[in-house]
């Protein structure tokens, strides 16, 4: 009876010590995938929107370049990261007259297009559209050429403003405009080259933060409208017929500092532009000035004069 009593505890501590098994998570975490177009992999796509249409919130799409250029139009609508091989040889053509090459849709969140060169050719509308209400943005490294406006912010109003959004490092040339924002929170734009457009290079109606840009060859380089916040900092304005004007601006809600105005200079450098009257909507403009009140000596960005 001893020995029966003692196998029975040793047995009972023996399965005290033996960890149980894994048990399913109720929450796992989601598998991320990457979806391939171009190259030789099985499975491989041969369209981008193919592969985005198969895609779900968290995965990469990565875009060779063997079969550029892509003309297609590109719909993004989910969380996900649209990747090309090469900045210069992973294009992008609209194939439809007057339309938009890559849209990313409303209300779209957590999404990053980068490594593409987007080409309007005679007949583009906009090379990257971000829709209303979209946020946590990022376009970064592409080239885009040859559209009407090069990058496009929308808004919709007060009461559909994009937000965190961040275009950095972008080569944008040749069109009309080269960044239009119509309304937007918390917006960088960061370390672009943007050059040669027929009326602005940058139209802004957000609340932005611009830093280290070039800005180069435009009617206007930047023109900033209504009076919501912005910091222009370390950028470089060169050979434009306008640098930089403003319109219903609140002054004291705009900062400008350390920028480079196509030459060396001492003295705060006088940024024009014009108050309405408020009080009466039918009164005159009232013409303004804003200081950069130390403007940058030197250029603060290397330009290759694109």
């Amino acid at each position: 009876m001893k020995k029966i009593l003692v196998v029975g505890i040793i047995l009972l501590l023996l399965g005290s010590s033996i960890p149980t098994m894994a048990q399913p998570q109720k929450n796992p975490q989601p598998l991320f995938h990457t979806l391939y177009v171009g190259g030789s992999g099985p499975g491989n796509y041969t369209r981008i929107q193919d592969a985005i249409n198969a895609s779900v919130n968290g995965d990469t799409v990565f875009v060779f370049d063997d079969l550029s250029p892509y003309q297609e139009n590109v719909r993004i609508d989910k969380s996900i990261t649209v990747i090309g091989e090469n900045q210069q040889t992973t294009k992008i053509i609209s194939p439809t007259y007057w339309d938009s090459t890559v849209v990313i849709h409303t209300r779209t969140s957590n999404v990053t297009v980068s490594g593409f060169s987007i080409d309007g050719g005679r007949d583009g509308y906009i090379g990257i559209a971000v829709g209303n209400l979209a946020r946590d943005i990022l376009i970064k490294n592409n080239t885009i050429t040859n559209e009407c406006v090069g990058i496009n912010i929308a808004g919709g109003g007060t009461q559909a403003k994009s937000s965190h959004i961040e275009v950095r490092g972008n080569t944008i040339k040749n069109g009309l405009e080269g960044i239009y924002i119509y309304a937007g929170d918390y917006i960088n734009i960061i370390s672009n080259s943007i050059a040669n457009f027929s009326e602005y290079g940058i139209y802004d109606a957000g609340e932005t933060c611009f830093q280290n840009n070039i800005i180069a060859l435009c009617k206007v380089g930047l023109f900033i409208d209504f009076p919501y916040a912005s910091i222009v900092i370390n950028n470089d304005f060169r050979l434009n017929e306008v640098n930089a004007f403003f319109d219903r601006e609140a002054l004291e809600y705009h900062i400008w500092f350390h920028n480079y105005w196509g030459r060396p200079r001492i003295m705060p450098k006088a940024i024009f532009g014009i108050l309405e009257l408020h009080l009466s909507p039918w009164g005159p403009p009232i013409p303004a000035v804003n200081f950069d009140i130390r403007p940058a000596l030197i250029p603060n960005n290397r330009w290759l004069g694109i």
